[in-house]
């Protein structure tokens, strides 16, 4: 995948699934993108490590990943409901991702 194609991933994790917290709890079937849902968390975990494997995250956006990942272990993420500081640390990781991609931020040496 190239840097656009990349970049074309970030987008949609970012721009076609809903910021919301719904008052009920959907499961996987339902057809419904709302970023509270695990399955979004999985697709952004695996799309920013792919990243990092194809040297598109700089050191700023990997730190912030790891520090959520780390968060995420220490307060039992898998087995709790998803909140909006969950949701708005996922998507800043996302956002410093595309900002260093689109040139708007120098890497860190």
């Amino acid at each position: 995948m190239d840097r656009e194609g990349y970049m074309s991933v970030l987008r949609s994790l970012r721009d076609e699934w809903s910021d919301e917290i719904p008052e009920e709890v959907f499961d996987s079937r339902s057809g419904k993108k709302f970023k509270v849902r695990k399955a979004w968390f999985g697709g952004v975990y695996n799309v920013i490590t792919a990243g990092i494997k194809m040297g598109f995250v700089d050191e700023t956006s990997r730190e912030l990943y790891d520090d959520f990942r780390r968060l995420a272990n220490e307060t039992g993420f898998r087995d709790r409901l998803t909140t909006r500081e969950d949701i708005n640390r996922a998507n800043s990781i996302i956002d410093s991702v595309m900002s260093y991609l689109a040139g708007d931020r120098q890497p860190q040496i």
